[in-house]
């Protein structure tokens, strides 16, 4: 784990032994840092700067930050030592998706875009640097954690309104358009002089920064560029052992669930059918870097945990990046200093998929074809890029567009069923709470006072005509009044809490029904986030009321979902 050489105070201006399964409590959250650095660094004075108080928004795209969940506090590095005691004062700073790739120059028109609203996450604080050295990190706790989805770009706000009492020079990257400035000078101290700016020049350069997570998903990454494909578990019928690097984790805490990206253009045609599969996971030296052909010889000695354990389940047609192996015996926890080796074995039976790795200096992989080896019959000079579900976060599924025709908030009669894989989910648990992301803006406050919503396991890969034959069991979780807060925008999520919370097993798959099933409310009516129309979701949404003895004909979209899982 890093841990920064400085912490800065935030001032108010006004199985194995490591697995816990369903015992594991929240206060066992993960977390983890996700870091943004260039190749170089050249000096920056913003946003620490002496001279000038200051507004500036900075863009960091998904590839950069690679993890998502719920961000707690930000670092940024000196590039030089301070000589005394810094303080600034009245720092504000905001957080935002956005569907940018380059800022604008107007401030207003770069956040708020169509994936939910800024939020101030540091409100009107002092932020303090003490003496320390060149390389140090400044950490800037926050005061509302923001919730970052992973798939839409961020953009950080700084706005300073007072000087700092002496310049803190910070380590910036070169880039195209990721910053946006706006400065003034401090003619009237404790007043904003940039208030009547509303836009900045942008240009290219945007400050290192490190994102500090309490659970969410941690897509742990290599330096090297080289992507590819191998053909091995759990894609294929075999045995593969997997290194993961410390260093390339940066966290620790309670595991749920991990993923594997599919490689893009060796993607299975058709359902993948895998059964028996087992995953391992151990503890083992951060020496330990290079695998053999041995596999019991690579555990080092080291016990492992058994986390998926005999596991039956499928890999829909054409699924996006990444697959989630569920964990259906036990969690891991990640004691954050070991290296991690990696146990999977399976039996695929119809369809298959590659996963991608990239190209490393030593033999991280090795793997078999027969799942009950003990010799391998390779070692690779490779590396498995990992997604690592810490237990704190809640599990998403975004699709690719903001299309809806249906307004399942209504005051008429409404209503929409979707199918969501155990490959998409990941992770079992107590589901207390579903989310549907707006498509529209809700500018005023509405209550739905028959609104309801059935979730249930699911054996089907894709939906049919009749509801009950979705399902291997009916729960009724919400039969009552939903409330929609006012001034939300589109991309904000509506939290739907479960009135009766739903077990989730997190091996079978998964179905959500809800709407208004009777007249309902008065005069606002507000829909759901679907996806376009696409191959991949293949009949994966449906129409129709819940309760009612049949729906639409399914069709080939998906509904945004969040679900907030408790252990």
């Amino acid at each position: 784990i890093f841990v920064p050489a400085v912490v800065i105070n935030s001032c108010d201006d006004g199985d194995g032994g490591n697995g816990g399964g369903s015992s594991i409590t929240d206060s066992l959250a993960g977390s983890f840092t996700r870091l943004f650095e260039g190749a170089t660094g050249t000096p920056n004075t913003v946003p620490l700067w002496q001279g000038y108080d200051m507004k500036v928004q900075y863009l960091y795209t998904a590839d950069e930050i690679n993890g998502s969940g719920l961000i707690t506090r930000i670092r940024l590095q000196q590039i030089e030592a301070t000589t005394t005691d810094v303080s600034c004062p009245n720092v504000t700073i905001k957080m935002g998706h956005t569907s940018l790739t380059e800022l604008t120059n107007t401030f207003a028109g770069n956040i708020q875009t169509g994936q939910g609203a800024e939020v101030i996450v540091l409100n009107n604080k002092t932020i303090e640097v003490p003496i320390s050295d060149a390389d140090s990190w400044i950490e800037i706790p926050l005061d509302t954690p923001f919730y970052y989805n992973g798939v839409e770009n961020l953009v950080v706000d700084f706005e300073r309104n007072t000087t700092c009492s002496a310049t803190v020079r910070t380590t910036n990257h070169s880039g195209t358009n990721r910053r946006a400035l706006s400065m003034a000078t401090d003619t009237n101290p404790g007043i904003a002089d940039y208030n009547t700016a509303t836009s900045g020049t942008p240009d290219g350069t945007y400050p290192w920064m490190q994102f500090v997570f309490s659970g969410g998903e941690n897509t742990v990454t290599t330096t090297n560029t080289n992507d590819n494909s191998m053909s091995l578990a759990p894609g294929y019928t075999g045995r593969t052992q997997m290194i993961i690097l410390a260093s390339d984790i940066n966290g620790d805490g309670l595991i749920t669930g991990m993923a594997l990206s599919p490689n893009s253009t060796t993607h299975a045609t058709d359902t993948t059918v895998i059964s028996g599969m087992t995953v391992r996971i151990a503890h083992i030296p951060s020496t330990a870097i290079t695998l053999s052909t041995d596999f019991t010889a690579n555990y080092d000695g080291n016990e492992p945990t058994t986390v998926t354990r005999d596991l039956s389940y499928t890999v829909p047609h054409l699924q996006s990046s990444p697959i989630w192996i569920p964990f259906n015996n036990s969690d891991f926890i990640y004691d954050g200093a070991s290296n991690l080796l990696i146990d999977i074995s399976c039996t695929v039976s119809a369809g298959s998929y590659s996963v991608d790795y990239k190209d490393v200096a030593t033999d991280r992989v090795a793997y078999a074809t027969d799942p009950a080896a003990t010799t391998a019959l390779d070692a690779r000079a490779r590396a498995f890029q990992p997604v690592l579900r810490f237990h704190g976060g809640t599990l998403d599924v975004i699709s690719d567009s903001t299309q809806s025709s249906n307004k399942i908030f209504n005051t008429t009669l409404s209503g929409i069923m979707g199918l969501y894989h155990a490959s998409e989910l990941g992770t079992s648990g107590t589901i207390t709470s579903v989310y549907c992301r707006l498509s529209d803006a809700a500018s005023t406050a509405a209550s739905y006072d028959r609104f309801r919503l059935i979730i249930g396991h699911s054996s089907g890969t894709r939906l049919v005509t009749t509801p009950a034959d979705n399902f291997i069991g009916q729960h009724s979780a919400v039969n009552g009044t939903v409330s929609v807060p006012a001034g939300l925008i589109a991309g904000d999520w509506i939290e739907i809490p479960l009135a009766a919370p739903f077990e989730y097993n997190g091996t079978d798959n998964l179905v959500v029904w809800m709407g208004t099933y009777a007249a309902s409310g008065a005069g606002v009516k507000h829909g759901c986030r679907l996806s376009s129309a696409q191959s991949q979701y293949t009949e994966n949404l449906a129409y129709g009321l819940p309760g009612n003895s049949a729906v639409s004909a399914p069709v080939n979209q998906k509904l945004d979902l969040r679900l907030k899982i408790v252990k």
